[in-house]
């Protein structure tokens, strides 16, 4: 039985791989900073060699976008640096990383949908920081998975979505800004995807 840890276990992409957990073949562990410092490298060894884990997947992120224009060291620790920790600990035990980073990567100017070629070029401390994770984990563990996503919503926490039902209900008129375009994802359909990979790397494993 793979063991399958997921960082960060508390926001909604974690909330929805707990809820397709429930009938995966594989066994899941869902963490967050009280029951794993990923900061924190000896902690994470330590950790991975207790619980004989065989992949990992990374939803632990600084998401506060404007805080983080002011609190550069959190979001680089958390966004980079401790990524490239877990990518580390995770290549010297040979376990693939599946990382998800963020459309913020880009400068947002594109008018068509952005694919994994296009040039990036971050206007934010979330998106520098977020890429540097990107680039670090890659370097350190070359079973590392890059995942993209952007404007996340579910029945878990809080989101756009959410929030604009809320207000519909609550007024007869709503101000919103037009200067942003985004692609909201369903957070079930990414912990669907995110599941099917690995079920697809194992199956790789088993016809070699």
């Amino acid at each position: 039985m793979k063991t399958i840890l997921v960082t960060g276990g508390n926001g909604q992409l974690g909330s929805e791989l707990a809820e397709i957990s429930n009938s995966s073949p594989y066994t899941f562990i869902f963490t967050d900073y009280l029951e794993l410092d990923i900061t924190d490298a000896h902690a994470t060894t330590s950790f991975f060699k207790e619980n004989s884990i065989d992949y990992v997947v990374n939803c632990a992120a600084y998401t506060a976008v404007d805080k983080a224009e002011e609190d550069t060291f959190g979001a680089m620790l958390l966004n980079a640096e401790a990524v490239h920790s877990l990518a580390n600990t995770c290549s010297f035990l040979t376990i693939p990383l599946i990382h998800i980073s963020t459309d913020y990567v880009f400068d947002g100017t594109n008018h068509i949908p952005y694919t994994e070629t296009d040039q990036v070029n971050p206007q934010s401390v979330y998106g520098k920081t977020k890429l540097q994770g990107e680039q670090l984990a890659l370097k350190a563990n070359p079973h590392t998975i890059i995942i993209r996503t952007s404007w996340l919503y579910s029945s878990f926490g809080n989101n756009f979505v959410k929030t604009m039902i809320r207000l519909g209900a609550e007024r007869d008129s709503l101000s919103v800004i037009f200067d942003q375009i985004g692609t909201p994802t369903y957070a079930r359909d990414l912990a669907d995807t995110i599941h099917t990979i690995i079920h697809g790397v194992e199956q790789k494993k088993q016809n070699f």
